[in-house]
């Protein structure tokens, strides 16, 4: 569905699949990613059923794994109508379109990209010459201070948050540089190990949001992220005493252009930040909301 402003307009499942081959199906949709330069023009990820072009709400291409026609990877090769798994689509300052392959080891590429000539580019994720798993992702977020880094992050399953230099090249992975951590020391000097990441974002100072079963933390990019494995877990206090943003399951992070951050938590509602991240300004539950 897409929001104009004054109505919304419903893209079924039925008037897509109408415009793709016979018997493939449109199922899961993940994220969408809207041009820069044409807000009528967008693309829509699927875990499992590829990435759909929309022009005016009208399909103009849809891909899955097809290595004749693209650099994408079906988890399942005998498979690629179901087992094409994309996520977290977004463009970079140049009009590129960037969008995480996931499925496993077997992957050709752990980053996908489509430039604005719709040239296909693959980046795999490696370190210490080994490549990384992916199976899950949780999150993708270009620099928008460091356009030359990429963050990346696995939800489950060997949970870790990855740093991608691409050293100004981002067509050309032999000059790339990756760091993975899986867990991270606090402000407190104590050890910070999530078993899940729910979610992630850039806020607008710059810092490194990730949502997970043990609360919500960031990572300051001022700092060195291949050398430093500092986080910061906010521990704010709320009218009870209590800091609900480090122990609480956090599911989404979001933050809005007066610089507020809204964190959803799996059961306590939404609370919302100050953008130091250093007061909880207000919660919102089913008492006073209408969630």
């Amino acid at each position: 569905m897409r929001f104009d402003g004054t109505q919304w307009h419903n893209i079924t499942r039925k008037m897509i699949e109408a415009k793709l081959e016979p018997g493939q199906p449109a199922l899961d949709f993940m994220n969408v990613a809207v041009d820069p330069k044409n807000k009528h023009h967008y693309y829509v990820t699927s875990y499992g059923t590829g990435l759909y072009e929309f022009d005016h709400d009208t399909i103009v291409r849809h891909d899955i794994a097809d290595t004749t026609k693209n650099l994408l990877s079906s988890a399942i090769a005998t498979n690629p109508q179901r087992y094409t798994r994309l996520d977290y689509a977004a463009f970079d300052n140049e009009n590129n379109l960037w969008l995480i392959n996931a499925g496993g080891v077997s992957l050709l590429h752990h980053l996908v990209s489509i430039d604005s000539t719709k040239t296909w580019h693959g980046l795999t994720l490696m370190e210490n010459d080994t490549k990384l798993p992916f199976n899950t992702p949780g999150g993708f977020v270009i620099d928008h201070l460091h356009p030359n880094l990429k963050w990346a992050c696995t939800a489950r399953y060997n949970t870790y948050l990855c740093l991608l230099d691409d050293n100004g090249t981002p067509f050309d992975d032999s000059d790339d540089h990756a760091i993975r951590r899986s867990q991270w020391t606090n402000q407190l000097g104590q050890t910070f190990m999530p078993g899940f990441i729910y979610a992630m974002m850039q806020d607008l100072n710059g810092r490194i949001w990730i949502g997970t079963d043990f609360g919500a933390a960031y990572i300051d990019t001022a700092g060195d992220y291949f050398t430093s494995d500092a986080i910061v877990q906010p521990y704010i206090l709320d009218r009870n005493g209590e800091t609900p943003i480090t122990s609480l399951v956090i599911k989404a992070i979001c933050q809005t252009p007066d610089g507020k951050i809204w964190i959803g938590t799996e059961n306590l509602g939404i609370y919302v930040l100050n953008s130091a991240a250093t007061e909880i300004i207000a919660q919102y539950t089913t008492e006073n909301s209408a969630m």
